[in-house]
């Protein structure tokens, strides 16, 4: 049972990364400069109950790792965790996850 919670949890971190990829891509498409690239910019939270958010200003013509990235809170098992989305060159995306976070808990993207 506390296996299910936490996996539930952990998707629940996933989701709430995932609502920045279309503001995410919005500001690429639209040429907004580096000062558009914050949760700020996005219009989106800085921080909700799991999650502390950041955001990076894309590369241009190469990947973005952390393009959006949560750092874990308020999960006493996933402490100084993160979860985050990487943009590719070609525009896809991927799920990363620390470390320290057990496969068993992370959504299939993220494996």
């Amino acid at each position: 049972y506390q296996n299910y919670i936490r996996k539930t949890q952990v998707m629940m971190v996933y989701e709430e990364i995932n609502h920045y990829r279309i503001p995410y891509e919005t500001l690429i498409n639209g040429g907004v400069g580096v000062t558009g690239f914050s949760p700020n910019g996005l219009n989106m939270l800085e921080e909700t109950k799991n999650c502390q958010f950041s955001v990076t200003v894309p590369m241009k013509d190469s990947a973005t790792p952390n393009a959006v990235k949560c750092s874990i809170q308020n999960l006493p098992y996933l402490q100084e965790q993160t979860l985050s989305l990487d943009r590719t060159t070609d525009g896809k995306w991927q799920c990363k996850a620390s470390a320290g976070i057990p496969a068993a808990y992370l959504p299939q993207a993220c494996q």
